[in-house]
């Protein structure tokens, strides 16, 4: 392949990339309006194992470039597709958190208990850890909610001071290491919380700009792991379980391009 090529088919797969990053963009910013909705959430997450994957994927050996585009392309279909069958009118949605004024402190304090104890089990190890750890996703997730049941929260105060506590207790002390998806599904949910309370557009440009510290961070969170339990990271960007699933599949489409490899028949499952 000559350099004019290989240059032609990189500007390829970064117009693509940057074709579906601005359509999810888009999707993100204008479904349910100032609340954060789930289709939005699947936006960003497609623009982070898609398009960050297939700028990634550009330097791989395994994958061809043309596999990559036509990886880019089924994905930017799959999120037209989705978008046209899920969009629907959330204006003028209402909060319904209110209605936990008489038992919000009590349910906030069993929370706190709950983490407490999630930190003693969390200790020990396997399914004891397990457990540890699905304990303190949903007492994060119950304290959040009973928190913004208050009509008078403030978006800057000790209230939210109070779960962002609860957030980073949970990744420093409760988390494994592993699975970092937890995490940033615990982050999501606190965020389309928070959005259902105060229904601002700051919530989604908040988001927006925090992907790329978020990737940082993922990728720092990674690094730290591998090197307090393998000793070496070396090679290692931290980021390879997101961007693998997507080089996986372009490289299964260059498989069966080359008739090695079919979706259909004794394949299809196995």
């Amino acid at each position: 392949m000559t350099s004019g090529t290989i240059e032609a088919s990189n500007t390829g797969i970064l117009v693509l990339g940057l074709a579906l990053s601005l359509f999810c963009a888009r999707v993100f910013i204008g479904h349910g309006g100032k609340v954060v909705t789930p289709l939005g959430i699947w936006m960003v997450m497609t623009v982070l194992v898609a398009s960050y994957a297939s700028v990634v994927g550009m330097d791989d050996y395994r994958v061809s470039d043309s596999s990559i585009m036509l990886a880019q392309a089924l994905t930017l279909m799959q999120a037209v597709g989705i978008s046209v069958f899920s969009w629907g009118s959330n204006e003028g949605q209402v909060s319904t958190l209110g209605g936990w004024n008489s038992s919000r402190r009590v349910v906030i304090v069993f929370c706190w208990v709950l983490l407490a104890i999630a930190f003693l089990m969390g200790r020990g190890a396997g399914v004891a850890q397990v457990i540890a750890e699905s304990i303190g996703f949903v007492s994060i997730v119950v304290m959040v909610l009973a928190l913004c049941s208050n009509v008078e929260i403030k978006f800057f105060s000790f209230s939210t001071l109070l779960f962002l506590s609860g957030f980073l207790f949970y990744v420093f002390y409760l988390h494994s290491g592993t699975g970092r998806l937890r995490v940033a599904a615990l982050a999501f949910a606190i965020l389309m919380i928070l959005s259902l309370r105060f229904q601002t557009w700051f919530l989604k440009l908040v988001i927006l700009a925090g992907v790329p510290l978020g990737l940082l961070f993922f990728a720092w969170y990674r690094i730290q792991f591998i090197e307090s339990t393998i000793g070496s990271a070396e090679g290692r960007t931290g980021l390879e379980s997101l961007t693998d699933p997507f080089i996986t599949f372009a490289y299964f489409l260059d498989l069966n391009a080359n008739g090695m490899f079919s979706f259909s028949g004794p394949f299809l499952f196995s």
